[in-house]
């Protein structure tokens, strides 16, 4: 009997040991990293707060910025966005975020529609050996639906075809990979390569290893219809 004693014992310290080891689970399982993305020009007063799940995420984040990345529970959330200051959502957005990945919730909006929010996974795999992944976000309604070159610098278009074509506004490209160095990315008007065609031309030089999103947006007053912000998804 007390053979079958000790056994039990022993039994139960095991399984307490498994049970305290997170039975095959991590933490990073049951969280994520999440940032926010102001791409919306017409927000009044120019600035918008973020909350998730009920809780102050960032403040005052002004068009063209982007907050950091912070840790935030993986699993179904809401996402909500008001103007600086003011207790009523503009957005709020459920989103089911899974553990152990990167996220960026871009806020879009035009003049004349509601603003809306994009929840896009952003890359946190290192590209293959001497490249880079570069993303396009389409928020530029001013231009609407655009093809997205993104090639070394000076790369002559006639030459190349499209990476994504016809870009939606609020769409993102997908991760292109391109060789690290002097990128240029241009948008230009579906299935039109002439200069007059020529919608947005960027140009950006990027080490090798990294991962990075351009978003477009819309230019409430100026001469180019749209305008660049360059975020940071990967390091090298």
């Amino acid at each position: 009997m007390k053979k079958f004693a000790i056994l039990g014992l022993v039994l139960a310290g095991g399984m307490l040991f498994a049970a305290g080891c997170g039975g095959g689970s991590s933490s990073s399982s049951k969280t994520v990293q999440l940032r926010m993305v102001n791409a919306n020009p017409y927000v009044v007063p120019s600035s918008y707060d973020f909350l998730v799940a009920g809780t102050s995420f960032t403040t005052g984040l002004p068009f063209g910025s982007s907050s950091a990345y912070a840790t935030v529970a993986s699993g179904t959330s809401t996402i909500e966005v008001r103007n600086n200051g003011v207790p009523n959502d503009v957005i709020s957005q459920s989103v089911t975020l899974t553990g152990g990945d990167n996220y960026s919730f871009v806020a879009v909006g035009t003049s004349s529609q509601t603003p809306s929010g994009v929840l896009l996974t952003d890359n946190n795999t290192v590209p293959t050996s001497g490249n880079v992944a570069v993303r396009v976000i389409n928020a530029c309604d001013a231009v609407g639906p655009m093809d997205v070159y993104i090639n070394p610098a000076g790369t002559n278009l006639f030459s190349v075809t499209a990476n994504v074509s016809n870009l939606a506004f609020g769409a993102g490209s997908g991760y292109q990979s391109i060789a690290a160095g002097s990128i240029e990315i241009r948008l230009q008007a579906p299935g039109d390569k002439s200069a007059t065609g020529n919608r947005l031309d960027f140009t950006s030089t990027l080490a090798a290893g990294g991962a990075i999103t351009v978003v477009a947006s819309d230019v409430v007053a100026g001469f180019s219809p749209c305008i660049f912000q360059q975020l940071t998804d990967l390091t090298t």
